[in-house]
């Protein structure tokens, strides 16, 4: 007779074939629809800023050379608002989750995190992530030894297939961390850095950075074809 006070040792689940986890039709439509308008209003948002800038230059440099800036940011704004349909659809097709005997593969739209259970050293589920004052959604971040292998978000994943990972991962040995409380990205990057990367605790400032870089580099760029043009 076992003792009920001893609680079973974990064992690893038995090999049964590779698993592929698919995102939902509901989160498809939802994930196409919202990198879509993201996509575009990158693609369009820069082209005011850019033209105010070459419009300036022309009134300071008294040359029509920063005209062609101008058409060069309305080219590449439109031919990219135009690319983001197809190139969306063919990111989300590339979104999955699979599990093969230990072995990870996790797409993301961008690229495939590709791991091993002995590469994990945390699997931290995270239940109410804050993404805005009156938005919050689970999170499931894989942790390695000196960074994060993936982070997989509510809003894309149903609690079902979070939980499959989460489980299977634990199963071959990962250290499981719940984080019961609201807590936003900053915070958690407070509690580990390997968790949340900069860009993503601080996404104003970086957004901010971001453009600061790009008007310094069109700015100079201008400069130096009005000095070329005058030389």
């Amino acid at each position: 007779m076992t003792d009920p006070t001893v609680p079973p040792a974990p064992t690893a689940p038995a090999a049964a074939g590779p698993v592929v986890m698919q995102l939902t039709p509901e989160a498809r439509e939802r994930m196409t629809r919202y990198n879509t308008a993201m996509l575009r209003w990158l693609s369009f948002s820069w082209i005011p800023l850019i033209a105010v800038i070459c419009l300036i230059a022309v009134l300071a440099l008294q040359s029509l050379l920063p005209l062609l800036f101008i058409a060069i940011a309305v080219m590449l704004g439109l031919g990219g608002g135009l690319a983001t349909g197809p190139y969306v659809r063919r990111a989300v097709d590339r979104v999955r989750i699979e599990l093969d005997d230990g072995a990870y593969v996790i797409g993301d739209g961008r690229r495939f995190h590709r791991f091993t259970a002995g590469d994990v050293d945390q699997v931290v589920h995270v239940a109410r992530h804050r993404l805005s004052r009156a938005q919050e959604a689970p999170l499931l971040i894989v942790v390695g030894a000196r960074r994060r292998l993936a982070i997989l978000t509510g809003q894309m994943w149903t609690p079902q297939q979070l939980g499959a990972l989460a489980d299977d991962l634990v199963a071959r040995g990962a250290r499981r961390i719940d984080v019961e409380q609201p807590v936003s990205a900053r915070q958690l990057r407070a509690m580990d850095r390997r968790w949340i990367t900069w860009m993503h605790a601080h996404p104003a400032l970086f957004v901010l950075l971001a453009v600061l870089a790009a008007v310094l580099v069109v700015i100079i760029a201008i400069v130096i074809l009005a000095v070329a043009s005058g030389a």
